[in-house]
Formats: structure tokens, C-alpha cells, sequence
């Protein structure tokens, strides 16, 4: 699953980039994507057979849509989602807590002052990942699904990512309404 990652490379790409030789990372990025370029190819196999079979010009359509959703997912499979940090020391704690009480159950492997790694218990078929970066002005988030032998589900990667998007949006919200209640009842004491 968690492999060393490159904090200000991925800070500053916006995506997760992990260290290690150039021959692990092109291991690790061949790992991630053959799922996603064994569907792809699926995809453009069907489109071919589709468009020179002699079929209507809308099922040629229908059948790029799954190729276009695996390339957009190829995208976004280790895109972070981005929210405006407000209060650095006190978010590690906030967001740990925000998604615990969101998914209960899951289990804290690795924190540190700048990284967070939190997965969820394996089950059957796949484990979830939640991987927090904190630079002390946003805080970066990426969700990934992991099947056995730990590799990442492209199939999925839209909708974890939209999912991440919404988690930090939440926690932000849910930051900012306890710091205004906070304020006010400071105001109201005073």
C-alpha cells in the first residue's frame, strides 16, 4: 500500500509522488496503471470491432464512454484534493477525529506532523486508504482502493477522488462552525 512518499514534490505537482530509484517509481507506476491500461485497451479492442463491424455511429459512441471514464480515472488515480487549512497545529487532531466519527472503524497506521496514513480493516475484496498531507496552508487529501496483492483499483479512482474533494470540504465547514461558536461564546462571556 504506503510507500515512501516525496512531500514537496507532491505538494508542489499536486499528486502523490513517491521516492525511491527511478526504476522502483516506474515499477510502482506500472503496478498502479495495468489495471487501468488492460481495461483501456479492452475499451479501444470494442470501439475498433464496433467501428469497423459497420454499427451506428451512436453505439460506436456508447462503447468510447467506458474508455474515456478509464482514462479520466488513470487521471485522477493519485490526483490530491486540496482545502484551505485554518488552524495547522490543531487540524492533525480535527481531521482524525472528523473521519473517524465519518468512517467509523478505520485505523491510524502512520502519522506524522506533515503525513497522515489512515486505512480501513481489510475485507474481502479491497481496502481503503486515506492519505493526508498538511503543509501548513492546505491540507491534501487522496482516497485509494487497494485489492489483494495491494494494488490500487483504477476503476474507482472518480469517485474517490470527488469523495475527497467532499470529505475536506466537510471538515472544513465542520472546522470553521466550531471556531465561530468558539468565538461567540468567548464574545458572550466577555
Amino acid at each position: 500500500m504506503n510507500r515512501s512518499i516525496d512531500f514537496a514534490k507532491s505538494i508542489r505537482r499536486k499528486r502523490l509522488i513517491y521516492q525511491g530509484t527511478r526504476k522502483q517509481r516506474l515499477f510502482l507506476s506500472v503496478r498502479h496503471f495495468m489495471s487501468g491500461a488492460i481495461t483501456l485497451l479492452i475499451c479501444l479492442a470494442l470501439i475498433a470491432f464496433a467501428y469497423y463491424g459497420g454499427a451506428a455511429l451512436l453505439i460506436v459512441v456508447l462503447v468510447s464512454v467506458p474508455a474515456l471514464l478509464v482514462i479520466i480515472s488513470m487521471f485522477l488515480q493519485n490526483r490530491l484534493a486540496t482545502a484551505k487549512s485554518t488552524r495547522t497545529e490543531e487540524d492533525q487532531t480535527a481531521i482524525i477525529r472528523f473521519l473517524l466519527r465519518k468512517y467509523p472503524g478505520i485505523i491510524r497506521h502512520n502519522c506524522g506532523e506533515q503525513i497522515i496514513i489512515i486505512t480501513s480493516p481489510r475485507t474481502s475484496t479491497f481496502n481503503k486508504e486515506y492519505l493526508i498531507l498538511q503543509d501548513g496552508e492546505h491540507i491534501y487529501m487522496n482516497i485509494s482502493l487497494y485489492g489483494r496483492g495491494n494494488l490500487k483499483f483504477v476503476f474507482l479512482s472518480i469517485p474517490q477522488y470527488l469523495t475527497s474533494k467532499a470529505v475536506l470540504k466537510n471538515f472544513r465547514q465542520t472546522i470553521l462552525r466550531s471556531a465561530r461558536a468558539t468565538q461567540q461564546k468567548t464574545s458572550a462571556v466577555v
